[in-house]
């Protein structure tokens, strides 16, 4: 049996830009989301094979000015009982993304990614 392990952003959520924007006196603000430009496979668990256990964990992740990560959380378990979202997490946390901007300049942000385990 093949094991793929899939690993996909699915969306960036810009944490504290109306605060920022709200302070910014421009008429125009551009955001721009951080990218993943390095991402780790999560370590797809034996006692998670065995047990056949296949999903999707969502996971908050914040992104700071330098595009590393730093606090990841799970905000939708897919098993907390062989592993896998403790997998999430360190696969989340070795991701390196280009850094959120706001009118250029590098803003830390947070993220919410999918990490899937899927057996084949």
């Amino acid at each position: 049996m093949k094991t793929f392990i899939y690993f996909v952003a699915i969306t960036a959520l810009i944490a504290g830009v109306s605060a920022a924007a709200a302070q910014d006196t421009q008429d125009s603000i551009r955001v721009v989301a951080p990218i993943v430009i390095k991402s780790a496979a999560p370590n797809y668990t034996s006692a998670a094979m065995r047990a056949h256990i296949q999903g999707d964990v969502l996971v908050e992740a914040a992104v700071s000015e330098d595009g590393s990560v730093g606090d990841a959380r799970v905000l939708v378990s897919l098993d907390s009982t062989y592993g896998l979202d403790e997998e999430a997490i360190k696969a989340v946390k070795k991701c390196v993304f280009t850094p959120a901007t706001l009118n250029g300049k590098p803003i830390a942000t947070n993220v919410t990614l999918s990490v899937k385990f899927a057996l084949r």
